[in-house]
């Protein structure tokens, strides 16, 4: 969650998953024409990004921010992700890189190093 006034500068989400898609949501009182942009930088991207809207970016991969809005509105956004670590911890059979390592069969163990 980012409350009340929700600009931030320019980053990747690394915990995220890198294959998958961030969604994004934007609330709250503000003139989306002169501010609250999402902007992808790496994309080169600039886009109004109005209260009551999602977007969907790879926020691992795609450089990305939003523009500051007046001192007087106010902006949320919520971030919906898949966690890098939790899909690792599916992927693992619901285990850490570490048990499964020690308990996995030369098969798995070759199939995980590959994937």
């Amino acid at each position: 969650f980012n409350l009340h006034s929700a600009a931030t500068v320019d980053h990747e989400d690394w915990y995220n998953i890198l294959f998958g898609m961030c969604a994004v949501y934007s609330s709250g009182l503000f003139n989306h024409m002169h501010g609250g942009h999402f902007i992808a930088w790496s994309l080169g991207i600039v886009v109004q990004f109005p209260p009551a809207c999602m977007i969907y970016v790879p926020s691992a991969c795609v450089t990305h921010a939003n523009m500051p809005i007046a001192k007087h509105e106010t902006q949320s956004s919520i971030a919906f992700f898949i966690s890098a670590g939790l899909a690792c911890w599916y992927h693992n059979g619901y285990m850490s890189d570490k048990h499964f390592k020690e308990k996995a069969s030369v098969v798995q163990l070759k199939a995980w190093m590959e994937s």
